[in-house]
């Protein structure tokens, strides 16, 4: 704990001024022979007792008062954690759950995470380390680890491809506190870039070496809809330029909908949009014909 007016300090000796006024302002008691009796000076030495611990508490509690104060006036403040020009240790979590592959403003949620974990990388110190983990359902370390050599992190960055699996939080999470568990530096950071899907936060975060700093990047829209596509089935066995082929897709509706919109998107962008509506029980259905330009 520092103090933003550490002069004001000097103010503390006033504290002693109760004590002193109250040894100043002591009566000098004479001796008056009087007859000796018990029964009275029992009663004398009692209240003089009480008399003496409420002088006492009064002088404790004057002092603390202007103590107070003077602490007060001096604005005590906590030493923040983190040190300014301190290298920092970061680990970016990317979230590589198949609904990060949605597309939002014309770009995937995932080639958005990638982005953004290369812009993390950017404001980093050269002498700060970081290390970047692909949370699917077993995470992965991507690249070198925790490393300096942000180019090596960000060629490991550039070629990642979303595993399309359902993302373990809790594991990914326990990766990157055991990673930061390791390291002397003393700032840490945690950032963890996700689209906030279901299952996409972890149960519980694990125990963080020394103060370690959580972000939370999200992406995409606020909302989206709970309608789930289970099968895509491609009815042509070869692609060929120029000859349309048929695309058939088979979903679940979430509770809320009757209706929703199924997109067909081709190297990220939008070729064509069917509504697929209700038919029976929660089950949706609809197809796509496309013409390819190029064979795969």
């Amino acid at each position: 704990m520092n103090f933003l007016n550490p002069i004001i300090l000097y103010a503390l000796g006033a504290a002693a001024l109760p004590v002193i006024i109250h040894l100043l302002s002591r009566r000098r008691t004479k001796e008056v022979a009087f007859p000796s009796i018990e029964f009275l000076e029992r009663m004398k030495t009692d209240r003089m007792r009480r008399l003496r611990l409420k002088q006492l508490l009064m002088i404790l509690l004057r002092t603390l008062i202007i103590v107070m104060i003077i602490l007060a006036f001096a604005r005590p403040a906590v030493n923040n954690v983190f040190k300014k020009n301190a290298r920092t240790s970061a680990v970016i979590i990317i979230d590589g759950s198949a609904s990060m592959m949605y597309v939002h403003n014309g770009e995937a949620l995932f080639a958005g995470a990638l982005r953004k974990a290369r812009e993390i990388l950017n404001i980093l110190e050269n002498d700060d380390t970081a290390a970047v983990i692909l949370s699917n359902d077993v995470p992965a370390l991507i690249g070198p680890g925790m490393t300096a050599d942000k180019k090596k992190l960000f060629e490991a960055i550039n070629e990642l491809e979303n595993p399309l699996t359902v993302s373990d939080a809790t594991k990914s999470f326990a990766m990157a506190s055991d990673i930061l568990a390791s390291s002397t530096d003393p700032n840490m950071e945690m950032y963890y870039i996700t689209d906030y899907a279901v299952n996409s936060i972890p149960d519980s975060l694990p125990p963080l070496k020394n103060f370690a700093r959580v972000y939370t990047i999200r992406l995409g829209p606020e909302t989206r809809s709970s309608s789930v596509i289970k099968q895509v089935e491609l009815k042509e066995r070869l692609l060929t330029p120029g000859k349309p082929v048929t695309f058939q897709m088979q979903g679940v509706l979430g509770p809320e909908e009757n209706e929703v919109n199924v997109e067909l998107f081709v190297n990220g962008e939008r070729k064509m949009r069917s509504l697929a509506e209700r038919r029976s029980g929660d089950i949706i259905e609809t197809e796509f014909s496309y013409t390819p330009d190029v064979t795969g």
